[in-house]
């Protein structure tokens, strides 16, 4: 019996229902996942044949059935449906949703203001003085499920799981982690200068190491925690990547951006952009990265040239060519990216940012936040359709001890950061 396939526009849950059983009802679904009753019209769906569906008549109503190919069934009330104005709603056997309808180039939406951000972090800060500065993890998480909650890609919205308790734990282990630090780097120094003499220099760059490996640890330890506790469409994101690897990157390319006199950059940014995306899935499929640092080169040095000029300004195009180039490189099975970010509109919004931060000593935080927020969307577009049939759950746990690290070293990488968007 043909199937056509619907989502739910609140929940993004996706499925396939029996196109006769729409047609009874009128169109109208229930979802089971977060029990939302909304109507589609039968006449503009796309039906998939499927011989070996099961006859509704017939099949067990309490026999497990295939995530793939999941089929409606009527609620108990549902017997003289076609008899009443408003008939019952269908009722799934799955929590999965897709529309058939949905256009090949998406775009993300933020649905975020600044005035409700600004209510949520008053809270918190208030919260926060009540209890000597402990609520603070809890208060992130708050501002975090916020803005995911917000940001929305081909009808659904994403989630994010992770708790103000996660965060408190993992800062108690990033303090250990940096106290044991500080400690063997002392140590390191006072045994150095007991022992030779003019060492100064030397103690410095070993100090500028171990910051470059804190900082990767830092970093991938929020990647595959944040990435952990983020979902869409009921899908968990996940990063792949090792902390050895990661770590590494960190210290060997930022020392020879040093080395070279910031000659080696252009190629640093397009490793760094590997590492991040050809570990990064969504469910059991990865993402993938295929920008090298030759192409970026040129227009690197140009910038350089010219921001000697300039005092610097013309750095943001480079940027926005960065980034478009980054995007242009980046692949997900049956889907492409692209940003059309350039360099006036980002100066645009970073100078803004800024003096909206200066001119209102930080009130206008939550407002920087959501105006940063709609500029990403706005310039970045998803084409094609990912074969969402073929992506099943595969999360990986993560502790979030990175995250502690990054709270020490002020690092918050933000949805966009860290792989994905």
């Amino acid at each position: 019996m043909p199937l056509i396939r619907v989502q739910c526009p609140e929940c993004g849950s996706s499925g396939s229902i029996e196109q006769e059983k729409v047609h009874r009802t009128h169109g109208k679904i229930k979802c089971p996942n977060c029990s939302m009753v909304f109507t589609i019209s039968p006449d503009e769906t796309n039906p998939t044949p499927q011989p070996d569906a099961p006859d509704a008549a017939t099949s067990d109503p309490g026999e497990a059935m295939h995530p793939h190919e999941m089929e409606a069934r009527e609620s108990a009330d549902a017997t003289d449906s076609s008899e009443n104005d408003t008939p019952p709603p269908l009722i799934l056997t799955e929590t999965a949703i897709y529309s058939t309808d949905t256009p090949a180039i998406n775009k993300l939406t933020f649905h975020g203001n600044g005035g409700t951000l600004f209510g949520i972090q008053f809270v918190n800060f208030l919260l926060g003085i009540i209890t000597l500065g402990f609520y603070r993890f809890w208060g992130k998480a708050r501002v975090r499920k916020y803005l995911y909650s917000q940001l929305e890609l081909m009808d659904a919205r994403f989630t994010y799981f992770g708790t103000g308790k996660e965060l408190f734990i993992g800062w108690l282990k990033g303090m250990g982690i940096i106290i044991f630090g500080y400690l063997v780097i002392n140590l390191l120094q006072y045994s150095l200068v007991n022992v030779l003499k003019g060492v100064h220099m030397a103690f410095m760059g070993v100090f500028y190491v171990a910051f470059l490996a804190l900082l990767g640890f830092a970093k991938v330890g929020c990647a595959r925690y944040r990435l952990s506790r983020s979902s869409w469409r009921g899908i968990r994101l996940s990063f792949r990547g090792t902390f050895r690897e990661g770590i590494w990157l960190h210290v060997w390319g930022n020392l020879a951006v040093l080395l070279t006199l910031g000659m080696f950059y252009p190629f640093l940014q397009t490793r760094l952009r590997a590492y991040w995306f050809n570990n990064s899935n969504y469910g059991n499929t990865p993402f993938s990265y295929d920008g090298k640092g030759k192409d970026l080169f040129m227009p690197f040095l140009f910038a350089v040239l010219l921001a000697l000029l300039t005092f610097g300004i013309t750095f943001f195009w480079f940027m926005a060519r960065l980034e478009r180039y980054h995007w242009e490189h980046t692949k997900f099975p049956g889907m492409t990216f692209k940003s059309t970010v350039t360099g006036g509109a980002l100066f645009h919004l970073i100078v803004g940012n800024i003096l909206l931060f200066i001119f209102t000593i930080g009130i206008a935080t939550p407002w920087v936040v959501t105006r940063t927020m709609n500029f990403r969307c706005k310039y970045l577009a998803f084409n094609g359709l990912p074969a969402f049939e073929k992506i099943s759950q595969d999360a990986k746990a993560a502790q979030a001890a990175g995250e502690g690290v990054a709270d020490y070293l002020d690092i918050d990488g933000g949805i966009f950061d860290f792989g994905i968007i």
